[in-house]
């Protein structure tokens, strides 16, 4: 299940390949 979460985040954030990933779910979800 997280690691569909994670596949998920980087659909939405497919474009950004940077720290920016960071700010772009994966907080959320570890939190």
């Amino acid at each position: 299940m997280f690691q569909e979460k994670i596949n998920t985040i980087n659909k939405i954030c497919s474009g950004i390949n940077t720290v920016l990933d960071y700010g772009c779910g994966y907080e959320p979800v570890l939190k």
